[in-house]
């Protein structure tokens, strides 16, 4: 199964999507503080990460760009979430892979988000 960590302060939208994503047979990991995110990144190994711009005093764009310039992290796709106006533009130094402007509808959101994730075989022993 894919693995999807969703960076966001906001719990009760990162709730929604991890129930949609689950629906959807997608593990996610919610974290609500940008701190934890590499030690998060390194026990969950994520295929994805789904990351707020706007989360308290950080900005998902310069956790964005230390994602990016990591080793470990840096072929991680990261798609960043923002209810700010002309987000495409404001995205461009971080290096993010995608952005998806709230709100949004859950069903577009997974076609972005499938769009970045591996295709895993999965086959189960008999």
């Amino acid at each position: 199964m894919n693995k999807i960590l969703i960076v966001d302060d906001n719990l009760d939208l990162s709730k929604v999507l991890e129930r949609y994503f689950k629906r959807n047979n997608i593990i996610c990991r919610i974290v609500s503080e940008g701190e934890q995110i590499f030690s998060a990144c390194a026990s969950f190994d994520p295929d994805l990460i789904l990351l707020d711009i706007k989360m308290g005093d950080l900005d998902g764009r310069t956790i964005c760009k230390d994602l990016k310039t990591n080793n470990n992290t840096n072929q991680i796709p990261v798609i960043m979430l923002s209810a700010l106006y002309d987000i495409e533009e404001k995205i461009k130094d971080c290096k993010a892979d995608d952005y998806i402007s709230k709100p949004f509808d859950l069903s577009e959101i997974l076609i972005k988000v499938k769009k970045y994730l591996p295709v895993k075989n999965e086959y189960k022993s008999k």
